[in-house]
């Protein structure tokens, strides 16, 4: 893609767009859907381009009416959050296509369904873990000492169905149930049959776990192993038994994929999103979440076992240990 201008239309309702504005297209295409704040901290502290506020929030409107985004409000009851939810349009894919970002066979219709997610305010909060993740990484490497750093993309953003943790369980094995205690709650006991071939099987597949996000770091030149960090947003809905158990779920995932290097980050949301809602401190929620999966002994050999790594934080702070994770060699 040259670093030049685009230009949509003719005269004077013509609309330039440049590189950048691109970039974020692609970037929102891939996160499915976003705040206004979002995509303008994604064009600023990722992209760095500067602009002010106002000037973004006019910026989108007038993409929107060439239909590269559309919009929609959120707000949940009279106190509650408050924003303007953004997603890929008709325009953006066809300029993505165009710039050979996207491929040709995309399918337009599922676009319609994106700010129609159930759950928005969950999503959207696991989106700001993943945005502060990428920042926290491009201001590591904006340190001196990390200039002749190679600045290619280290890891890639993935939603999970892009990514399906699944294994094949034998008929003659035990019942999902026992196998993956608490399976009704995270749906690990729904079984797919991938093709016909598999309906002719003594088996079905089973989804091990199915975290809230995915950061993909691949196989380096050293010869490091494939690195997965798998994110769960926790609102504190969720009992401890609960989040007790996708650990369990995740040593299983480890142990099956031992060629990759697997951690999974729980994630606590905090003010640092919005100042509507309230979540007051969550040093005490992140202590006993620590506590119910480090000070089982079963579990700690286990995690020892199958090499895989957990950490828990609040939102503010899953930049710099995601990255850490990911990108240990930027914090030597």
């Amino acid at each position: 893609m040259d670093d030049v201008n685009v230009i949509k239309g003719k005269g004077r309702s013509r609309l330039e767009v440049k590189t950048a504005e691109i970039l974020l297209l692609e970037y929102l295409e891939r996160h499915r859907m976003l705040t206004m704040a979002q995509l303008y901290k994604y064009f600023t502290q990722f992209l760095g381009e500067e602009i002010k506020e106002y000037s973004f929030k006019n910026r989108l409107r007038r993409l929107e009416e060439f239909k590269l985004v559309r919009s929609s409000s959120f707000a949940e009851g009279f106190d509650g959050e408050r924003f303007k939810c953004f997603s890929i349009g008709t325009g953006g894919i066809n300029l993505l296509i165009e710039n050979g970002l996207l491929f040709e066979d995309y399918n337009k219709n599922q676009i319609y369904q994106l700010l129609e997610k159930k759950n928005k305010l969950h999503f959207l909060y696991t989106q700001e873990v993943v945005l502060n993740i990428m920042c926290t990484t491009k201001q590591r490497l904006a340190l001196p000492q990390y200039k002749h750093y190679n600045q290619t993309k280290l890891y890639s953003s993935l939603s999970p169905s892009l990514v399906p943790y699944e294994m094949w369980i034998k008929k003659a094995s035990k019942p999902v149930a026992m196998f993956n205690k608490g399976a009704a709650h995270a749906r690990a006991a729904q079984f797919i049959n991938k093709n016909q071939q598999y309906k002719k099987s003594t088996g079905d597949w089973v989804t091990i776990i199915r975290p809230d996000w995915i950061l993909k770091r691949e196989v380096d030149n050293l010869g490091q192993k494939t690195k997965y960090l798998n994110i769960e947003l926790d609102t504190g809905t969720e009992p401890l038994e609960q989040l007790e158990d996708k650990v369990w779920r995740y040593c299983i995932l480890a142990e099956q994929d031992s060629d990759s290097k697997h951690g999974v980050l729980f994630v606590l949301p905090d003010e640092s999103f919005s100042k509507r809602t309230k979540y007051g401190d969550r040093s005490q929620r992140i202590s006993n979440i620590r506590n119910k999966i480090f000070n089982d002994p079963l579990m700690t050999d286990r995690l020892r076992q199958v090499k895989l790594s957990v950490g828990v934080v609040s939102l503010k702070n899953a930049g710099a240990v995601a990255t850490n994770f990911l990108v240990p060699e930027l914090f030597k």
